[in-house]
């Protein structure tokens, strides 16, 4: 819920029904980098959660207990306090996050930054480790630019980000990279 900086949890009843299970909000609990939640992805086998927030600048992330469901909350990575190294600015307005299949690597676009950003994700704890950013200053990336969404081809070989002036593809390596691919 963006305008009230929490995440919520439900569960779906054998009806189909939602109930409410629990409220994680920014600020409260130990919980931090949830002010203006943009997206949220959860991992394949439902271990992991990811939220990106455009006004923390962050991603929040958090583990997910299988018999309850209940979230616990890892870690926040943002811009501007130490947790993204060398780098910074480029998860600015963080808006849109993707999750490869086998849960190796998060991938995160962000509007301000005009930026398309790698993590590694640790496959025990969940945490993530900075991998890099392309920029819509580099060669040929100009369709970054206020980027805004980006998606991936079934197998997670190819992504593709949205800017303010177009689309743009890339070729997705095993380790993660990502080269531009002509035309798109």
């Amino acid at each position: 819920a963006a305008t009230s900086n929490s995440l919520l949890v439900f569960s779906r009843e054998t009806d189909g029904s939602l109930r409410f299970r629990q409220k994680l909000t920014s600020g409260s609990g130990g919980i931090v980098g949830l002010l203006g939640a943009a997206d949220v992805v959860v991992s394949l086998d439902g271990k992991r959660v990811f939220v990106a927030s455009s006004v923390s600048h962050a991603i929040a992330v958090f583990t997910r207990d299988a018999l309850t469901g209940q979230l616990a909350f890892v870690e926040r990575v943002a811009d501007g306090i130490g947790t993204i190294l060398p780098d910074s600015n480029v998860i600015r307005g963080v808006r849109r996050l993707h999750l490869t299949a086998d849960g190796t690597h998060l991938y995160a676009v962000s509007t301000l930054s005009s930026a398309l950003s790698r993590f590694d994700v640790n496959g025990a704890t969940g945490r993530l480790t900075y991998r890099g950013a392309l920029r819509s200053s580099g060669a040929g990336l100009a369709a970054l630019a206020g980027a805004r969404d980006v998606v991936a081809t079934p197998g997670d070989t190819h992504l593709y980000a949205l800017g303010s002036s177009g689309v743009i593809g890339f070729a997705r390596a095993s380790d993660g990279s990502l080269s531009p691919v002509a035309g798109g």
